[in-house]
């Protein structure tokens, strides 16, 4: 299962991808995560959430995330919620600095997992 990449109004194209492979449910982002894109992530979340077996997490992998905006952010908050309502969790791998300063800048208590090097 995988999700599409669609162009935001400014034609950047925003990738996500949803991979389920046994109990490993995973969302790979990559691009700007701003108000123009958010919208993919929260199909592919939504997605993924009916995807994965509680207890076992939803992992997303922003490391190829360039910009988080606060609509990305609100959109990783609220499955962040969901997530746990169902009985997982919601795991983020954070990638770079700037993607790691907006949510520390948020206070945004989301799970996080360390980026391999």
């Amino acid at each position: 299962m995988a999700g599409d990449i669609r162009a935001g109004k400014r034609g950047r194209p925003h990738p996500t991808t949803l991979v389920v492979e046994g109990r490993l449910v995973l969302v790979r982002v990559t691009g700007e995560l701003d108000t123009d894109t958010a919208g993919t992530l929260d199909a592919t979340l939504a997605d993924a959430e009916a995807a994965v077996s509680p207890p076992a997490p939803v992992v997303v992998d922003l490391t190829g995330v360039s910009f988080l905006g606060a609509a990305g952010l609100a959109v990783l908050m609220d499955h962040h919620e969901r997530c746990g309502a169902l009985g997982s969790t919601m795991l983020v791998v954070p990638g770079s600095r700037a993607v790691r300063q907006a949510v520390a800048r948020s206070h945004a208590r989301l799970a996080f997992l360390p980026a391999s090097r």
